[in-house]
Order: structure tokens, then C-alpha cells, then sequence
């Protein structure tokens, strides 16, 4: 092999590189990586080292020299080489495109016998040749293109799907609860006369007020149970990073009904939300995913107010166009999705002494999206990936209130819990249902200050952290309202 001519050598060893060195390259040194992540587990792949990959290349040269024999020349019975193309049985090979019947490749193309190769281009027992394109027995060869071995593993798990799917209800559900804790949180406490302490309490009346809100939230899940009809695995953990603004009108409409002032409030709202999100570990050079999403929600709600008891409905409707990248064989898929939130909070506040007022709280809602079906670049087949989820809460806020000239400040904290009665979060891919699960109970706490100017101006601040079994997030907060009249 040595005393081989070293211009063969050269052009040997360049058509490698240049072809299959990048993949080989990433093969090769996150290995371990990819057997980690639940897709690969089900494959069960193993890779070769780059070091035997060279040799078994060199060995393949030295062998066949001229790459044109036939029987049992040039790749024939060559052994553990990468790229062979002879024709013959090509043995579980991933990507494959030989002709034979796939083993345990992976998304391969071929119709042959595809067992342990690698993106290979053999034809029949092809496997252990290296860049042969005799008609021999190659065997165990990487990059052999087999077909149909247990393929779609990763892209037809749907994780990326439900991943997205799941954020994108977790998304919109968060921004309406932000509307509901402004609601409750603006507002003068309730002196001696006020119909509510804690919520928005003007000193105007029957006046229309404009209102914004600005969010920024991370979240990290450690990853969804998945049910398959294997048994139960789980995916990929993921991050979340979204950013979120509404905007709305609030109308005291007391004066509808002839009630007092500040008993009857309405508020319509509109709400743009971005968020990108990974799955896997992102201190690795890549996740199993990642995506984005662009959505947009409208919404009315109504608060009615009989103190010291009061009652909040909301409901919102959202549309969106996430996309995603499924980053283990580099598939994307972008589609459009739809859903709704309908939640009901009724409430107390009741004083707590030395100027402390709490405010105890509880509440139903109900989330549902839905996706269109669709076909990922791999073309492997979505259909009805959907997510339903039916949550309760309970939590206790307490207040108290300061008055510094024409300023009020109320500072905050709040605790609560949150438990899911029902959750359903599911998708068919290419045929396969897959059903996906994760902690049902959750616990958050709030801190922030509200202020108010005599003039109507209110405004407030706060953090937010959530934590589960399986998650944990932070979000931060910012809202202004004015009034108009």
C-alpha cells in the first residue's frame, strides 16, 4: 500500500474529503450525542471511527487499483470501507440508495439489503468497500445506501412537531394571563367607599383607557413522555425565548346598567408574540431542533365587581406560523396553526392588618390549538397534530399601599398553584400515532409595584418565576394604561 503511486493516493483522498468528510466529521465526533437522544435510541446506529474510515479508505486503494473489476476485485469482499459502491447487498445503511431490502438504516432510499453502512451508493452486497464500484460481496460497508431500514425515526417521532405545538399554547396562554394579573394588579387599593381594592380603581369614571403590555419570558422543559405504539420514551428537552406586546381598550360600562361606577368594566385586546425555541441541549454544536413562531391573538374580557367579590371572564382567539428544523437530518417544516383560550377567575380581598390587604383568587381555563396537516421536506406526513389542556389555579396576592404627592405605590407578592384536569396532545405521523405527556401540577410566585398618578396614568412592574416537575421559566412584565376622558 505504501509504494502505491502517491498521485492515486492523492486523488483517493481528496474525493473523500470533498465528498463525505463534513458528515463523517459530524458523525464522528458527536457519536455519542446522537446515540443519547431518544430517535437514535430507537435506531440503535453505531458509526465508525474517522482513523478506521482513512485505512479501511487506503486499504480499498491498494486493493483495487484501477476501481473496475468485477466478481471479487476492487470493492468485492472489501472490508469496513466508507463510500462503496459495489453491487451487491448494501447492509443497514442510513440515507441509503442501493437496491436490496433495508435492515436497520435510517431514511434510506434503496432497495437492497441495507445493514450497518452509511450513506452509501452500493448495490447489492456492498458494505467493509471502500470508493469500489466492482460487482463483488462488499459487506458491512459505511455510506451504503440502503433502504427502509427503520426509517424516519427521528424526523416520524414528531417531537419537533409537538414541541411546537406545545409552545404554541403555552405561548398564548401565558400572554392572556398577563392581561388578567394587569387587570387585577392596577389599581388604587380601596379606601373607605371603593368598590374593589386591588384592581383598577380610578378616580374617573365611566372613561375609556388605553392599555399596553410588554413581556420578555425563557423557559426550559426537561422534555415531553412520549407514548408510541413501542411503549413510552422521552423526547429531546427545549427552550423557549419569547417576546410578547398587547395592546387594548378598557370601558368602565357601569353606566350601561345603571349600576355604580367601576361595577361593570369591558376590554378588548390585540397581541403580536415571537418566540424561538431548541430542543436539545443547546451547549451542543446542534439540538435535535429548532424553530420559530410568529403569532397574533385577539380577545375581549369582562370584569364585574360587587365588593369585595369579584368575577373575571376572558377569551381570546390565536393564529400563528411556526416553522421548524428538524437539525438531525436537516428536514423544516413550516405550517399554520389556530386555537383559542377561554378562562373565568372569581376572587376576595380581604383585609390583613397593619395596612396589608390579601387578595385570594382562583380560576378555570381551557387551551386548545390545532395545526394543519403537513408534509416535513423529508416528506414525512403530519396529520391532526393538536393540542387540549383543562388547568385550574388557586393563588393569594398581598398588598399594600403608599402615598408619596400625587403618587400611589402599591408593592406585591403573589403565590399560587396550577393543576391540569386534562391534557391531550397528540399527532399522526406517516400513520403512526404518537402521544405526547408531561407534569401536571406547577407552582409560581410574583413580585412587582403598581403606580398610579392622580391624573388617571397607571402603570406597573413585575417578575414572574414557574416552576414544575419538568419545567421552569421567568418572565418579566411591564404595563401602562391611560386614560382617555
Amino acid at each position: 500500500m505504501i509504494f502505491m503511486s502517491r498521485r492515486i493516493i492523492k486523488l483517493r483522498l481528496l474525493n473523500y474529503l470533498a465528498i463525505r468528510g463534513l458528515s463523517l466529521l459530524v458523525g464522528l465526533l458527536l457519536p455519542l450525542f446522537f446515540i443519547a437522544t431518544p430517535v437514535y435510541a430507537l435506531i440503535q446506529i453505531s458509526q465508525p471511527t474517522e482513523q478506521n474510515s482513512l485505512l479501511k479508505l487506503l486499504q480499498s486503494v491498494d486493493d483495487d487499483d484501477d476501481d473496475d473489476d468485477d466478481g471479487n476485485s476492487g470493492n468485492g469482499n472489501a472490508g469496513n470501507g466508507n463510500n462503496g459502491n459495489g453491487n451487491g447487498n448494501a447492509g443497514n445503511g442510513n440515507n441509503g440508495n442501493g437496491n436490496g431490502n433495508a435492515g436497520n438504516g435510517n431514511n434510506g432510499n434503496g432497495n437492497g439489503n441495507a445493514g450497518n453502512g452509511n450513506n452509501g451508493n452500493g448495490n447489492g452486497n456492498a458494505g467493509n468497500g471502500n470508493n469500489g464500484n466492482g460487482n463483488g460481496n462488499a459487506g458491512n460497508g459505511n455510506n451504503g445506501n440502503g433502504n427502509n431500514g427503520n426509517g424516519n425515526a427521528v424526523s416520524g417521532s414528531g417531537e419537533p412537531s409537538q414541541t411546537t405545538t406545545s409552545v404554541v399554547n403555552k405561548t398564548f396562554t401565558n400572554q392572556v394571563q398577563q392581561i388578567i394579573e394587569k387587570e387585577m394588579d392596577e389599581g388604587a387599593p380601596g379606601a373607605a367607599g371603593a368598590a374593589l381594592s386591588g384592581m383598577q380603581q380610578h378616580n374617573f369614571h365611566d372613561s375609556l383607557s388605553l392599555f399596553t403590555i410588554s413581556s420578555v419570558s425563557w423557559m426550559r422543559h426537561d422534555g415531553l413522555t412520549v407514548f408510541d405504539p413501542d411503549g413510552k420514551s422521552k423526547s429531546a428537552s427545549f427552550e423557549t425565548v419569547t417576546y410578547g406586546l398587547t395592546a387594548g381598550a378598557r370601558l368602565d360600562a357601569s353606566a350601561l346598567f345603571n349600576l355604580k361606577p367601576d361595577t361593570v368594566t369591558f376590554g378588548g385586546f390585540g397581541n403580536y408574540t415571537t418566540s424561538d425555541f431548541s430542543t436539545g441541549e443547546l451547549s451542543s454544536a446542534t439540538g435535535l431542533g429548532k424553530g420559530d413562531l410568529q403569532s397574533y391573538a385577539i380577545g375581549g374580557y369582562s370584569v364585574v365587581n360587587a365588593k369585595p367579590f369579584y368575577l373575571l371572564g376572558i377569551f381570546g382567539h390565536s393564529w400563528g406560523d411556526p416553522s421548524f428544523t428538524d437539525t438531525s437530518n436537516q428536514s423544516k417544516a413550516s405550517y399554520e396553526t389556530a386555537g383559542y383560550v377561554a378562562s373565568l377567575h372569581a376572587g376576595v380581598i380581604v383585609p390583613a392588618g397593619a395596612g396589608f390587604k390579601i387578595d385570594f383568587r382562583a380560576g378555570l381555563t381551557h387551551a386548545s390549538s390545532e395545526a394543519d396537516n403537513y408534509n416535513d421536506s423529508a416528506g414525512v406526513t403530519y396529520n391532526d397534530p393538536h393540542t387540549d389542556e383543562t388547568n385550574g389555579s388557586a393563588s393569594a396576592k398581598i398588598f399594600s399601599s403608599s402615598n408619596y404627592g400625587d403618587w400611589t405605590l402599591r408593592p406585591f407578592f403573589q403565590g399560587g398553584v396550577s393543576y391540569r384536569f386534562s391534557y391531550e396532545n397528540e399527532v399522526v405521523v406517516d400513520g403512526t400515532a404518537f402521544r405526547f405527556d408531561d407534569a401536571d401540577e406547577s407552582f409560581f410566585g410574583r413580585v412587582g409595584l403598581d403606580l398610579d398618578h392622580k391624573n388617571g396614568l397607571q402603570s406597573f412592574l413585575s417578575v414572574r418565576g414557574d416552576a414544575s416537575p419538568d419545567s421552569e421559566g421567568l418572565t418579566g412584565q411591564a404595563g401602562l394604561t391611560i386614560k382617555l376622558d
